[in-house]
C-alpha cells in the first residue's frame, strides 16, 4: 500500500478544524432579543404605520441603508473583541474600528442632512459587542464563530435585499400618502415603493435576532490526542 507524504516523513495527522458547540447563552440572548424586536416592530409597521409612528418608514430605509456598514464593521470588531489581548487592548482596538467606519456613517448624516444615522450606528454596535462583555473570556471557538457569523450576516442581508426587489410586496399601511406624508423623493425603488425596505428591515432583524440568540459559541470539543 502506497505511503502518504504525512506517513513518509513520520508525521502525525493534520488536526481537524476547530468545532464549538452553538447553544444559547446569556449574551447571545441580549445580544439577539433587541433584533427580533426590531424585526417585529417593523412588521407592525408594514400593517399599521401609525403604531410608532409613520417616521418608521423612513427610519427603516435609513437603517437598512447604514446596516451595510454595519454587518461589516461589528464582525470585524467582534472579531477584535474576542482576540487574545488584554481588555484594555481590545477596547482601544474596538473604538479604533467604530471611529473608522463612523468617517462612512457621517457620509450618510450629510447626505440625509440629520445625525441619526450615527447615533444608530453606535447603539447598534454596543448591542452587537454587549454578548462579548458578558459571555466569558474569548476563545478560538468565539472567533470562529465570529468569522462564520459575519459571512451568514453577510448572506442574509443580500437575500433580504433581492427577495424583497424581485418578489411583490404588498402595500397593506404603507400607502402612497404616507409615502408623500414623509416627502420621500427619489427615483429608486424604495423611494417609490417603500413598504418594500420595511418588509426587508422586518425579515433581516427577526431571522437575525433568531439567529443570534439561539446559537453562540459556548465551548470546544476536546482535541484528539494523537500518538507519536
Amino acid at each position: 500500500m502506497a505511503l502518504t507524504t504525512l506517513e513518509r516523513l513520520n508525521l502525525p495527522p493534520a488536526p481537524p478544524p476547530p468545532t464549538f458547540t452553538r447553544a444559547p447563552s446569556v449574551g447571545s440572548v441580549v445580544t439577539g432579543v433587541p433584533e427580533i424586536a426590531f424585526g417585529i416592530a417593523f412588521f407592525i409597521t408594514w400593517w399599521r404605520p401609525e403604531t410608532f409612528g409613520v417616521d418608521m418608514v423612513k427610519f427603516a430605509m435609513e437603517l437598512m441603508l447604514l446596516e451595510f456598514i454595519l454587518v461589516h464593521s461589528a464582525g470585524f470588531m467582534g472579531l477584535r473583541a474576542s482576540a487574545h489581548e488584554s481588555p484594555v487592548k481590545r477596547f482601544t482596538t474596538i473604538i479604533g474600528f467604530g471611529l473608522f467606519y463612523s468617517m462612512f456613517v457621517a457620509g450618510f448624516c450629510l447626505a440625509l442632512g440629520h445625525w441619526r444615522p450615527m447615533w444608530t450606528f453606535w447603539i447598534v454596535t454596543a448591542q452587537r459587542l454587549a454578548g462579548d462583555i458578558i459571555d466569558p473570556k474569548p476563545t478560538d471557538e468565539t472567533q470562529a464563530w465570529f468569522g462564520t457569523s459575519m459571512a451568514m450576516n453577510i448572506m442574509l442581508y443580500l437575500i433580504a435585499v433581492f427577495s424583497t426587489i424581485i418578489l411583490p410586496v404588498p402595500t397593506l399601511g404603507v400607502t402612497p400618502a404616507v409615502r408623500d406624508a414623509l416627502h420621500i423623493n427619489g427615483r429608486g425603488l424604495w423611494q417609490a415603493e417603500p413598504q418594500r425596505v420595511v418588509v426587508m428591515a422586518a425579515l433581516y432583524y427577526t431571522l437575525r435576532g433568531f439567529m443570534t440568540a439561539s446559537a453562540r459559541p459556548r465551548k470546544s470539543f476536546p482535541p484528539p490526542v494523537y500518538s507519536k
